[in-house]
């Protein structure tokens, strides 16, 4: 009968999703540091699994640039290197800018309200120094400026770098400076979204990104 086979493979992809959702929230959160080595065993005794789930996870988080497989050494944890952080926050920004330019161009009624309420949020977990839930709150901002710009192609791209830029802002947000400086750039992107500026809401959109990453991340990396 091909049910109970067919059952077995759903369960296996199951935890091949599950054991992936958990080691990149941890990579991402800092809970797995970089350059550290990760045990397929070990996470397979963890999620009392087979190793095979693990690996293919693995795979996936390895094709992502999360981590990388060094030949007799393992896989571990890729490891926050200043020159690649730039070029992620330099793609970002181009893309994001384009993103910012489209949801200008697409806004609906509603959205600008939206887009104000989330960045409100932000605004108050940073005053009430709520700093390992900024990064997740600042990605609901940013994610909302993607579903108004309505494109799959540049949504997918930026989902995958912002995996990499949420490991550095989850450190800026723990000790950074002036953390409200977001909210301000926020405010801009909205305003010019508002005002039917597309030129002005790519532009900053674009320097919401390059400028954090120049003017205040960078110090702490």
């Amino acid at each position: 009968m091909p049910i109970p086979q067919r059952k077995q493979k759903f369960i296996r992809e199951s935890a091949k999703e599950k054991i992936y959702r958990h080691l990149q929230s941890w990579i991402v959160n800092g809970t797995m540091k970089p350059g550290e080595r990760i045990s397929d065993q070990e996470i397979a005794e963890y999620f009392d699994v087979s190793r095979t789930p693990v690996r293919e996870a693995l795979q996936r988080l390895s094709e992502q640039g999360l981590v990388y497989v060094e030949p007799s050494k393992g896989t571990h944890v890729s490891p926050l290197d200043e020159n690649n952080t730039f070029t992620i926050y330099e793609a970002l920004a181009l893309l994001s800018g384009c993103a910012a330019r489209l949801a200008c161009q697409k806004q609906k009624n509603g959205d600008i309200q939206k887009l104000r309420e989330l960045n409100a949020v932000f605004q108050k977990a940073i005053e009430a120094g709520e700093n390992q839930r900024l990064a997740t709150f600042d990605n609901q901002f940013h994610g909302y400026l993607l579903e108004m710009a309505d494109n799959a192609y540049i949504s997918d791209i930026i989902y995958t770098l912002t995996l990499h830029a949420n490991r550095c802002e989850n450190l800026y947000f723990e000790r950074g400076p002036d953390k409200m400086a977001s909210v301000r750039e926020h405010n801009a992107i909205i305003d010019a979204i508002e005002a039917h500026e597309p030129e002005a809401s790519g532009r900053y959109a674009e320097e919401n990104w390059l400028g954090f990453y120049h003017r205040r991340l960078a110090k702490i990396l």
